[in-house]
């Protein structure tokens, strides 16, 4: 019974919030960041947003071969270094399995839900992870505008945090750092200078 509640609430709450919840943080992205954002992001939000479905506007071309080559790594499978993050991940995850492999929207969610949960924003250069400083730094500064749109901006906050709230009701709270502590825990001294310098506040 907890299994079939679940799989309603994903269909029909939790995936139009994430559907609508994407499609405004890419407008408000790009209203913002439009200069002053990352390849990274871009693509990041682009990806996640034609994944649940969602309409895209034309994007520049350095975008659009990120994001495409993102979506067609995790339609074939297979394991691969992320365009976006610059890691190895198992694509293979992917695969939609059960009631999600039926169902267009459950599907569309599933998909999703994995790609933001996988995907990571590695802040920090490392020679175990292979990203690079200037990878690094880019993610950061990803990460960074993203969380600062999420906590700012109220639609965006509001949308976040109904998604926060029907999630922790069947998988408890996340132990993931909010988007508004992530911003204010860079403001307060964990950002280096150089990338301070880069960011608009």
């Amino acid at each position: 019974f907890k299994r079939e509640l679940l799989t309603e609430m994903e269909e029909k709450k939790l995936y139009p919030l994430l559907k609508e919840l994407s499609s405004e943080l890419l407008k408000e992205y790009m209203k913002s960041y439009d200069v002053s954002g990352t390849k990274e992001a871009k693509a990041y939000l682009v990806v996640l947003n034609k994944l649940l479905g969602n309409e895209v506007s034309d994007m520049d071309l350095s975008i659009r071969e990120i994001a495409d080559a993102e979506i067609n790594l995790i339609e074939n499978g297979s394991m691969n270094i992320s365009p976006i993050a610059g890691v190895k991940i198992d694509y293979s995850i992917f695969k939609p399995t059960g009631i999600y492999a039926g169902n267009t929207n459950l599907k569309n969610y599933f998909r999703a839900m994995k790609f933001v949960t996988t995907i990571p924003f590695i802040v920090v250069p490392s020679s175990v992870t292979k990203v690079s400083k200037e990878k690094s730094d880019s993610l950061l500064i990803s990460a960074y505008q993203i969380g600062k749109l999420l906590s700012e901006n109220k639609n965006l906050f509001s949308l976040y945090n109904q998604l926060e709230e029907c999630l922790s009701l069947f998988a408890g709270k996340s132990d993931d750092l909010s988007p508004a502590v992530f911003k204010n825990l860079l403001i307060m001294g964990g950002m280096p200078e150089e990338i301070r310098e880069e960011i608009v506040l």
